[in-house]
């Protein structure tokens, strides 16, 4: 008997697709959740195989949701119902690991779909035989090695020399969750957060190997400057500051250039504050003022477009910016220079 929480604020669609359920797959046990409060709080009460839950609620929404049970360790599949209006959200919700969705209205052939793609990728968790459990433990062994080496090549190589040993006895999903759970567990031992949170997941777990090899090469920088207690412009900042030259076309946010180095936005804001010696928006505030200097010595470059350049939409914007920062219009500051 599997267990599947459907979570949806209204009633109708909760009950109606309990009722499907029940009809297409009796071998599910199906219980329900009104917003996704009461589906957390269920959830530690009693375990599931899989969740149905709506994207859009009040209160605690889906994606929210599903950040929080990451955030708590769980890793129960999560399908999100979605209207179409509601699409764009998905590419949130797939960062976040959820495993599929469903478009309203849902038909049988959809949760049929679904149960049959759930079958293929996770029943086979808990049917490993004796060997597949030494690989994986062999694996395991091998990779935690490899990182204690803070060598990136030979942890790389670990990794491949794993999904070569465990391809035929589990899907590419499971691998790289048990990446995640290796490398969690050894990085952790730093103070630094897992990947579940911070490490852009989607729907390609081959992908996700490529996001899991940047991360961990991040990581490794980090712990060697904490460690070897480096001076100067450290390999982070350099990375950060490159990232934030080459974007200056964009309305660059904290949370944006944290995710681009795989840290929690609140630690980022502080560690970049103490490393560099000013806060994320000076910084960036201060390397497109110096830009839009360099671009006003040409008196042929419109305002317009050196506001537009910058990333600034509208170019009063821009002009407010730029005042209370030189304590001049752009224009005046052209004129001052010519």
């Amino acid at each position: 008997m599997h267990r599947l929480l459907v979570v949806d604020d209204e009633w109708l669609i909760r009950t109606g697709i309990v009722r499907m359920v029940e009809r297409l797959s009796p071998e599910w046990l199906v219980e329900q959740a009104a917003n996704g409060i009461e589906a957390i709080e269920r959830i530690k009460q009693a375990s599931f195989d899989l969740i149905f839950c709506d994207i859009k609620m009040p209160g605690l929404d889906g994606i929210e949701t599903l950040d929080e049970l990451t955030r708590k360790g769980y890793r129960i599949p999560v399908v999100f119902l979605t209207g179409y209006d509601e699409f764009a959200l998905m590419q949130s919700a797939l960062r976040l690991r959820a495993y599929d969705y469903l478009l309203k209205p849902i038909h049988d052939k959809d949760i049929l779909a679904v149960f049959t793609s759930f079958k293929k990728d996770f029943l086979s968790i808990n049917m490993r035989s004796d060997i597949q459990h030494a690989n994986l433990q062999q694996f395991e062994f091998q990779l935690l090695n490899a990182l204690d080496s803070f060598d990136a090549d030979r942890v790389f190589g670990a990794i491949e020399v794993g999904q070569a040993l465990l391809s035929d006895r589990m899907t590419i999903t499971e691998y790289v969750d048990e990446i995640l759970r290796i490398t969690n567990h050894f990085f952790s031992k730093y103070r630094i957060q897992g990947f579940d949170k911070d490490l852009p997941i989607t729907s390609n777990d081959l992908s996700n190997l490529s996001h899991i090899r940047h991360a961990i090469q991040i990581r490794f920088s980090y712990i060697k400057q904490i460690e070897g207690n480096e001076k100067g412009d450290h390999k982070i900042i350099k990375l950060v500051k490159e990232f934030i030259n080459t974007h200056l076309q964009k309305q660059l946010t904290l949370a944006e250039v944290a995710d681009y180095v795989h840290f929690n936005p609140t630690y980022f804001s502080e560690y970049f504050k103490e490393k560099s010696g000013e806060t994320f928006i000076q910084y960036v505030t201060r390397i497109k003022i110096e830009k839009a200097k360099t671009m006003l010595m040409d008196p042929t470059i419109k305002i317009n477009d050196i506001s537009e350049y910058l990333g600034y939409k509208d170019p009063r914007s821009f002009s407010k910016m730029f005042k209370s920062f030189l304590g001049m219009t752009p224009t005046e500051y052209r004129s001052i220079q010519s």
